[in-house]
């Protein structure tokens, strides 16, 4: 008995001595014999004269678990070892939505930078935009200014001439009018 109350399969778990009758021997989970009809009756009818039997038995207390059964060898005697199914799929469970929280945040962080990143390159391009516009504007007004000085120097030339031409004619002529009408046109 001290054996098997030593025994520690994790939570869940049974391991146990029968009889063939299906009687409990020994178990880790009860101090002393019981009576009444044994949780295993079932198993060990499954198993028949086999030497093994793996299954799954639905205990009443348990729920589904999975029976290993052997006889020991020269005697009337079959060990029982079982554990519930939710037991066994305790951990896996802890480990799946461990994972499935990591999973979670990993995706949400990498949907905050990837949605970072796109604003931070629609910005990007309109700053880049911007500064197209900035260099062709910048660009306008330098031909602009290069005509502008070119013109200048046009008007500047029938400014010189025009006055130069009303030196030499005589006022109050038509002539005059012409030309200082060419003067203050030029001028404005």
């Amino acid at each position: 008995r001290r054996f098997y109350q030593a025994l520690e399969l994790g939570d869940g778990s049974n391991v146990a001595l029968l009889r063939s009758d299906g009687r409990v021997l020994v178990s880790r989970e009860r101090a002393g014999l019981e009576a009444g009809s044994s949780p295993w009756l079932e198993a060990l009818r499954v198993m028949g004269a086999a030497d093994a039997l793996h299954m799954t038995l639905d205990a009443p207390q348990a729920g589904p678990m999975r029976v290993s059964l052997r006889r020991v060898a020269g005697y009337p005697a079959v060990v029982v070892v079982g554990r519930s199914d939710h037991a066994i799929l305790k951990e896996w469970r802890e480990k799946t939505w461990t994972n499935v929280l990591r999973t979670f945040v990993i995706t949400a962080l990498a949907a905050v930078l990837l949605i970072a990143f796109l604003r931070q390159l629609a910005r990007h391009e309109r700053v880049t935009a911007q500064l197209h516009q900035s260099q062709k504007l910048e660009a306008l007004g330098t031909l602009a200014g290069g005509i502008a000085h070119d013109f200048n120097n046009v008007l500047g030339a029938i400014l010189g001439y025009g006055e130069l031409a009303i030196e030499h004619t005589a006022a109050g002529s038509s002539q005059r009018r012409y030309l200082d009408n060419i003067v203050v046109a030029a001028n404005r």
